[in-house]
């Protein structure tokens, strides 16, 4: 890296300066200033990439508000630590501030393992190259994420990200907003619930007794010859039927004289069991 050229003159002035004078000499002041603040950022910048074992790129200007500009040899400069079809992986303190890719159609165990915080990486689960759910698991300490405090695992599904970071007790998690899992059309289904840790919904074929407002409407009965209807359940909607058994009953019949007496006629179920003629 070079370094500009350092000079110490400033402009001539007269005992009593006009203010044109003062105006320059305040101008190349401030640039002067401008130049040591563009090289003590630059030479920050070369510092911080040599840490993260970058090759960096560094160009200077100097002169009138120079400045500097830094192109990294890997976009954002995150490292990435591809673990595509596998379906294990222990984090390593080499992971610090990495992204680990997975990717495999079998579901993936991923071990957090203890680390020197502060501690932190990103976790993709890419669906694209593979169907498999990913568990994190740590292995001392529990896992804190969207719903679920202090919990012993947590599933990554498949087009899910994660930041998961270790506090050297437990673990703590962010789910980056990803669009929800794809849901198809059922039949007489409707969605009744949404679970946002795991992006998937639920659905069901509703009852009537989730329906409020609506009367039960009866239910198609079949015509039976020599029977009628004879109740019906508004729970169910169904009617009941059967063949009537005649009447049961006992009558009386008048007297055929003014000195005479009543009879009398006793049926059951329609038929005529006993009678007392009338006088």
């Amino acid at each position: 890296m070079s370094t500009p050229p350092i000079t110490g003159w400033i402009p001539k002035v007269s005992a009593e300066p006009k203010p044109e004078e003062v105006h320059r000499l305040l101008t190349l002041a401030f640039q002067k200033l401008n130049n040591h603040a563009v090289a003590f950022g630059l030479q920050q910048e070369k510092i911080n990439s040599l840490k993260a074992g970058a090759s960096t790129t560094i160009v200077e200007g100097g002169g009138s508000g120079g400045g500097g500009t830094i192109t990294p040899a890997s976009p954002g400069g995150v490292p990435i630590n591809n673990q595509s079809s596998s379906t294990s992986y222990a984090t390593a303190s080499t992971d610090d501030g990495a992204l680990i890719v997975l990717s495999d159609a079998s579901p993936i165990a991923v071990s957090l393992t203890s680390q020197s915080p502060p501690w932190s990486c990103f976790i993709a689960n890419q669906s694209a190259l593979g169907g498999g759910t990913a568990t994190l698991t740590p292995v001392t300490g529990t896992i804190s994420y969207a719903g679920h405090p202090a919990a012993s695992s947590m599933p990554l599904l498949p087009a899910y990200g994660t930041l998961v970071a270790f506090d050297g007790t437990n673990w703590f998690a962010f789910t980056m907003p990803i669009v929800p899992v794809t849901f198809s059309a059922i039949l007489h289904q409707f969605l009744t619930a949404y679970d946002a840790a795991t992006g998937v919904f639920s659905a069901a074929q509703p009852d009537y007794s989730d329906l409020t407002g609506t009367p039960q409407l009866a239910n198609t009965i079949a015509p039976v010859a020599g029977e009628f209807l004879t109740g019906y359940d508004a729970t169910t909607g169904n009617f009941s039927q059967a063949t009537p058994t005649g009447l049961s009953v006992t009558i009386t019949t008048a007297a055929l004289t003014a000195l005479g007496t009543q009879g009398s006629m006793q049926f059951q179920n329609g038929i005529l069991i006993a009678q007392t003629p009338a006088t």
